[in-house]
């Protein structure tokens, strides 16, 4: 196993790897002194992108990216302190978009927050790798999509002032 990351709370502990080119979460109950491998079958390619625990829910939150280049999509989900499944959030992208990455955080006990950086599909797998075009955010009541608001880089009022004048254009 090839791991990528962590999460450690209470008296357990979530990690994530790959074996095989296919992403897995072992789970671990420092307690009873067991472990297992979580449910996380995906179809074609996947990778873990993020993986966090909400305090206030009692879950760690794992966002896979999901597919390729035209079918590409990020997947949360969300396991409980025992291990078990709770819930699966699929953020489809808009046309020609991507979601690329995000992180989920909860603000309510039924209101979520997911936001990351979206990009052009079309730029996905390719040998210079997706171009981030903005930054998104995905409102989530009782674990629906509610509404997505994209903000492309371009309408942030400073966001190239670092750039010297010719490279502004």
């Amino acid at each position: 196993i090839e791991l990528s990351d962590f999460e450690a709370t209470e008296n357990v502990v979530f990690l994530s790897g790959v074996v095989k080119n296919t992403p897995i979460i072992l789970f671990t109950d420092k307690k009873k002194k067991k472990s297992k491998v979580l449910p996380t079958a995906f179809k074609g390619v996947a990778e873990v992108q993020s993986m966090e625990t909400d305090t206030t829910a009692g879950e760690v939150n794992i966002t896979f990216a999901v597919g390729k280049a035209k079918d590409y999509q990020l997947v949360v989900k969300s396991f409980d302190l025992n291990g078990m499944p709770t819930t699966e959030i699929q953020l489809d992208p808009e046309d020609g978009f991507a979601m690329l990455n995000g992180r989920l955080n909860t603000i309510s006990a039924n209101c979520q927050i997911m936001f990351g950086t979206y990009g052009y599909k079309n730029t996905i797998g390719t040998q210079k790798g997706p171009f981030s075009q903005g930054i998104y955010m995905t409102k989530i009541n009782e674990h629906e999509i509610n509404e997505t608001k994209f903000y492309d880089f371009t309408d942030f009022k400073n966001f190239f002032a670092f750039l010297n004048p010719k490279q502004r254009v």
